[in-house]
């Protein structure tokens, strides 16, 4: 029976976003600001490169808050989503939510950790199965182990307690978050950050880097192509119904690209994505070089503060053209 209840507890009382510190750090926040209607969700690419400051300066009309952290996923960001939508009243003040959409890519370190198991339930298994299963023959097998795992509690309990005994210790991260509305960026030069020190020691030259994800990108857009994977099918399928779900509550979805993406063609699978054309060019080299700039750029994966200003401005004039639109 105790043991039960140590699993049983918590889950009781904490929300199914606090295994990402940083949805648990910004949510409090918002929930209690209801004068927010616009919400960025995704990773670094969000948290590091849209200031909600700047946005709303140019939008007039928006009241927004970043929700991007570090290392969040793909699959991770559409499912916390699909959360916010189950949330009673949630969405009440919200108008329009931006999506970052990021490649789903199998790692099974992210499955024996935290963060790849709170989100997990019975369907959500079964869609990652589904997709995984073509790309990689251990997917299904440590999708299945990490679902029973996350159904047990095993390695989440004492983290789970600590986060109830112990809020403190998340809230202490959060005034710089509080004051610029979820933003942050890297402002160190190029020259000095970690990650480029780090490709500095491994003999890789940061523009290199850099030329290499723009030259892939530009690939992916001349080729023009229509077609998408089977898995990619399937992410796109949900996606839509995510926007098909919010869009009945009122709220407008838009997905934006993951800017310098390596490695999948982005492209097409936004031509699959209700109104997925509407953001997809801020990614293509040949019409925004600037995002591919060593001048405005953090490290090889991300803008500077500069850079951060000048794509949150194209956002919000995007966004206006977009919502004049009868």
């Amino acid at each position: 029976m105790l043991v039960v209840g140590a699993i049983i507890v918590p889950r009781l009382f904490l929300p199914t976003y606090w295994g990402n510190e940083g949805h648990a750090v910004k949510m409090p926040y918002v929930e209690s600001h209801e004068e927010i209607n616009t919400l960025f969700i995704g990773s670094s690419r969000t948290q590091f490169h849209i200031d909600p400051l700047v946005f709303d300066s140019v939008t007039g009309k928006t009241q927004s808050f970043n929700l991007g952290y570090s290392s969040t996923r793909g699959e991770e960001s559409m499912f916390f989503l699909e959360d916010l939508l189950a949330h009673e009243n949630f969405l009440q003040n919200i108008d329009y939510i931006f999506l970052e959409v990021r490649p789903l890519f199998y790692d099974e370190l992210l499955y024996k950790n935290l963060r790849g198991k709170y989100q997990l339930n019975k369907d959500r298994l079964i869609f990652l199965q589904s997709y995984f299963r073509p790309i990689n023959d251990f997917a299904t097998k440590d999708l299945s182990k990490s679902y029973i795992e996350s159904l047990l509690g095993i390695g989440m309990v004492r983290d789970e307690w600590s986060q109830l005994a112990f809020p403190s210790m998340r809230l202490n991260k959060s005034i710089a978050f509080f004051e610029k509305r979820g933003f942050a960026n890297r402002k160190k030069a190029i020259e000095s950050d970690q990650i480029n020190s780090n490709l500095v020691a491994a003999g890789i030259d940061f523009t290199d880097k850099l030329d290499d994800r723009r030259d892939f990108a530009l690939r992916c857009y001349e080729a023009d192509k229509e077609t998408i994977s089977a898995s990619d099918a399937l992410y796109v399928e949900r996606l839509n119904a995510l926007h098909d779900d919010l869009s009945r509550e009122g709220v407008a979805l838009y997905f934006i690209p993951t800017l310098r993406f390596e490695n999948t063609p982005l492209p097409n699978l936004f031509r699959k994505l209700n109104q997925g054309d509407l953001y997809a060019e801020t990614s293509n080299p040949k019409r925004y070089p600037e995002f591919y700039s060593p001048e405005f750029s953090g490290d090889a994966a991300h803008l500077n503060l500069q850079g951060a200003r000048l794509y949150s401005t194209v956002l919000a004039d995007l966004f206006l053209s977009i919502s004049a639109t009868p």
